[in-house]
């Protein structure tokens, strides 16, 4: 099986946000951490139980403030 992940840019998206919130909330510890680090920055494996319940829960909340 492929893994699917996604950098900040790609987060940022889904979320309907821009990259400098989602380098925000990483630094304030407010979204699961990076499963590794590349030159161009955190990347996450989306498949991963903790960030597909935290994207559902951030996408959730977007979808209430609008």
């Amino acid at each position: 099986m492929k893994r699917r992940y996604y950098g900040t840019a790609e987060v940022a998206e889904v979320c309907g946000v821009t990259q400098q919130a989602v380098s925000n909330w990483l630094a304030r510890g407010q979204m699961p951490r990076p499963t590794f680090r590349l030159r161009m920055g955190p990347v996450w494996d989306i498949e991963s139980a903790r960030f597909a319940k935290w994207l559902r829960a951030n996408r959730a909340s977007k979808r209430r403030a609008a």
